[in-house]
């Protein structure tokens, strides 16, 4: 055991450190973030609830939040990576699980960092320097944070797919490839883009077949296989109602009219977007634009939008991104590197990516002491573990609706209703409202809801209870931050 210490680098060493405390604190923060009902059922509780159908028989279902109607994930996204994650729940059958399996995962890309960063520029201390920049990007802590989506965890699949790439493991590099492909349908235009790369270096039989399968697939998964599970086109084609009314029009319009396109990139903020996408590596990702083109087609579909989320850097839509941020960031080391080599100044590198990587991690990081920090500190509700053990007692087969708040708490059955959508009220028999004050938009809504209940001869009241916020490590805020309904229909009537 001494041996095998002692042939491991100090770098090495502290990687596996770094990477332990980020999962350490990943783990406690969105945990606590649940057990606080700060997660919902959009997105947390949709992906759970399609996770324990699989398991229980009904294949990639879910309750539609939007109409109340069960329906196929499909209709949404070919996140299928979903339906390898339900034989976890034989392990622990727990929302938490997928919030733990994110969390390790998202982690590892660091690993896979380290790694590519010593294959090509052949030492170690400028690898770490990067993995640690990518632990503490504010992309990835965001994503992190936002409950959980499939698509996050192609972070890292990307990132060793292109691994075992480099070492010419072609098994696993496959295995990785199809992981990311099931994360999400975007992931499979990346593939079309590595497909036209080996063409261009003359493997045109490998090269020419990953072009067709990457770019046929997406294009299908788009525009026929989801719309048809839908019954509509699919949803985000609206967000490029500026470029056409289809897929096909809108891959068009950057052929008959680039400059719109390059108009419409500019007033949805293209260069601030880029200055906040490169800044943890310190814009060294410039120097090597190429190896950031397997990224172009994530990077245009969310500068494109009509939907500023899909920019903004404390979602998942940066999840295919961030890999080539750090990959083409190597690469761009590597032109540098040799002038440093020469007078041994590699700490000048690393020491460079390192300010960067802290700047933008305070600049608009989640973490504590950041500038503008949304979760600071774990925020604890008083009257959590009363909700939690209401909510615990209720029955699977009881026909529940539950408001976006308790959503990933109670998505562990077949069909989970939206009351704010009629056939809800009519489809359960348990109304479940948390008007949680520490949000209130959603607030204003549930407490409309709760008062229409409340004098509707229909439902009774069966629980009630108060609760007060704290944040610790401060005491009791004596103010009303959250109040918890259970409506049950009155059979009597």
């Amino acid at each position: 055991m001494k041996k095998f210490f002692k042939n491991l680098s100090k770098q090495f060493i502290i990687l596996w450190g770094l990477i332990s405390l980020y999962i350490f604190y990943f783990v406690y923060f969105t945990f606590e973030k649940h057990m606080n009902f700060l997660t919902g059922r959009y997105d947390l509780g949709n992906m759970d609830q399609t996770v324990w159908n699989t398991l229980h028989g009904n294949f990639f279902m879910l309750t539609n939040p939007d109409f109340n109607e069960t329906m196929s994930r499909l209709s949404i996204h070919a996140d299928f990576l979903l339906v390898l994650l339900a034989p976890f729940y034989l392990i622990w059958d727990d929302v938490r699980m997928l919030l733990l399996i994110q969390t390790v995962i998202i982690a590892f890309g660091a690993f896979f960092v380290y790694a590519i960063g010593e294959k090509i520029l052949s030492q170690k201390t400028i690898p770490l320097a990067l993995a640690f920049s990518y632990l503490i990007n504010p992309y990835v802590n965001y994503q992190n944070n936002f409950d959980f989506h499939s698509v996050s965890l192609a972070t890292t699949f990307i990132l060793a797919s292109f691994y075992f790439y480099l070492k010419k493991s072609y098994k696993l590099f496959s295995l990785f490839v199809v992981l990311t492909l099931i994360t999400k349908e975007h992931m499979f235009f990346i593939l079309g883009l590595f497909g036209l790369y080996q063409l261009i270096i003359k493997r045109k039989i490998w090269g020419g077949g990953l072009a067709v399968v990457g770019f046929l697939i997406g294009y299908f998964l788009i525009s026929k296989f989801i719309p048809d599970a839908r019954n509509a086109s699919h949803f985000a084609v609206a967000y490029y109602s500026n470029l056409g009314d289809s897929p096909l029009n809108i891959i068009q319009k950057f052929f008959t009219d680039p400059l719109k396109v390059f108009s419409v990139a500019i007033d949805h903020g293209l260069f601030t977007y880029i200055a906040y996408v490169f800044m943890p590596v310190g814009y060294l990702s410039i120097l090597s634009p190429f190896a950031f083109i397997f990224a172009l087609p994530e990077f245009l579909i969310n500068v494109l939008s009509n939907n500023t989320a899909l920019r903004a850097y404390y979602y998942h839509y940066n999840a295919g991104i961030i890999p080539f941020v750090y990959i083409s960031a190597i690469y761009g080391v590597r032109i540098v590197f040799p002038f440093f080599k020469k007078i041994k100044l590699t700490w000048i590198i690393s020491a460079y990516i390192i300010f960067f990587s802290l700047f933008s991690a305070w600049y608009f990081g989640p973490l504590p002491g950041a500038r503008e920090s949304a979760y600071k500190q774990p925020i604890q509700l008083e009257i959590k573990e009363k909700i939690s053990n209401y909510l615990n007692n209720i029955p699977q087969e009881t026909s529940v609706a539950a408001s976006n708040n308790l959503g990933a708490q109670l998505s562990h059955r077949k069909n989970l209703y939206n009351p704010h959508i009629a056939s809800g009220i009519e489809k359960a028999d348990l109304i479940l409202i948390f008007v949680d004050y520490r949000n209130p938009e959603s607030a204003k809504s549930d407490e409309g809801l709760v008062k229409k209940l409340l004098v509707d001869p229909d439902f009774y009241v069966d629980y009630y209870t108060v609760g007060y916020l704290y944040l610790y490590p401060d005491s009791y805020i004596d103010t009303s931050m959250g109040d918890f309904y259970a409506f049950k229909k009155n059979k009597n009537l």
